[in-house]
């Protein structure tokens, strides 16, 4: 960059300064983010003689680059972008449908989840390799929450689903599951109930919730010590004080 108009007379004789040498300079964060319509020619071909039995088509077209989904509107890069939006930043598709307009694009909320829907399949492989590592790793924690999920499934008349994650040293691995029953660990660590045993074993870190009681004598059970204590809040709260008294001394000899 320079001085408006060059450099800059001396105000006594009127000589133009001259370059030093040097300069003055600094460092900007600049964001710039084009989105932009690609148009790709194809050339065309088409038979010049009247040989009956040319060997190819009377026209023959060049084939269009790659592209991740067969006669797909967006570029993998594009679908990248809409991956990282969606998944890593939980941007909801509205939002990135104003985005993308405000950049000069209309892609409509029905186009990005037939997309998502088509990448199912190539993602299975990730997953099923995420599964076998979360599994081999021998030492996990388990919880469940609520989950609104918006579609009909015969026989559930609510959008209550439970998303379940499996932590392992090296995965986080999560469940969508519209059910909170003792069929999703019973999946995962590979139970089979005529042996009573389990496929994958090791230390479990779970609440006491209802669903996990099974894996008792299967695999070694770790409670939570959050919700160990909760027991002694609530009994405090409506307890005498030699019943707190007594809830304290049976916490101290546990300890010990």
């Amino acid at each position: 960059m320079d001085l408006p108009g060059g450099a800059p007379p001396c105000g006594q004789c009127g000589l133009p300064y001259r370059p030093n040498g040097t300069t003055g300079s600094h460092v900007e964060i600049v964001w710039e983010v084009h989105v932009f319509k690609r148009f790709v020619v194809c050339q065309q071909y088409e038979q010049a003689c009247s040989c009956p039995k040319p060997g190819l088509p009377q026209r023959v077209v060049a084939p269009p680059p790659a592209r991740l989904i067969e006669r797909g509107l967006l570029r993998v890069e594009s679908i990248v972008e809409g991956l990282r939006r969606k998944f890593l930043y939980f941007t909801p598709v509205e939002r990135m449908v104003a985005e993308w307009r405000q950049l000069g694009v209309e892609i409509s909320p029905g186009t990005w989840c037939g997309i998502f829907q088509r990448l199912v399949p190539l993602l299975r492989p990730l997953v099923a390799a995420l599964l076998a590592a979360c599994r081999a790793d021998g030492q996990w924690l388990m919880d469940e929450t609520r989950w609104a999920v918006f579609v009909e499934v015969a026989g559930k008349g609510s959008s209550r689903w439970w998303l379940w994650v499996v932590v392992s040293p090296r995965v986080k691995f999560y469940i969508l599951s519209p059910s909170r029953g003792s069929g999703v660990p019973k999946d995962f660590f590979g139970y089979d109930k005529s042996e009573g045993q389990c496929e994958w074993t090791g230390p479990l870190m779970v609440d006491r919730y209802s669903s996990y009681k099974f894996l008792a004598t299967l695999l070694t059970l770790a409670f939570c010590w959050t919700h160990v204590r909760r027991d002694f809040v609530e009994a405090q709260a409506g307890a005498a004080a030699d019943e707190v008294r007594g809830l304290v001394g049976v916490s101290r000899r546990g300890w010990a």
